[in-house]
């Protein structure tokens, strides 16, 4: 493993969070943790660079995070409201089938 391989997970967490595939981030998440695990610390000069380019992605995916977790919650509000505007209309909670028809 090395410190291009960092990078590279970076710029796949990115894609995956743009791409709303959460299970498979969490696996990318999972491989960095264990990655940074075995790189050496502190690390050398050379790596400057290769950690410049992943902590501006790493921010990138932050705020792509961000924006999903706000479109979520946005549409958890509108079904919260529907619902409640369906129960309302209905005149209370759901019986089941009425079978008198």
């Amino acid at each position: 493993m090395s410190w291009q391989h960092l990078a590279e997970l970076a710029v796949r967490e990115q894609r995956l969070v743009e791409a709303g595939d959460w299970a498979a981030l969490l696996e990318v998440q999972a491989e960095r943790e264990r990655l940074i695990a075995t790189l050496p610390s502190p690390p050398p000069l050379d790596a400057y660079g290769i950690l410049v380019t992943a902590r501006g992605q790493a921010r990138a995916t932050a705020a792509a995070l961000e924006r999903a977790l706000a479109e979520t919650g946005q549409q958890l509000e509108t079904l919260r409201r529907g619902r409640s505007a369906v129960r309302a209309y209905g005149g209370g909670e759901y019986t089941g089938l009425d079978a008198r028809a």
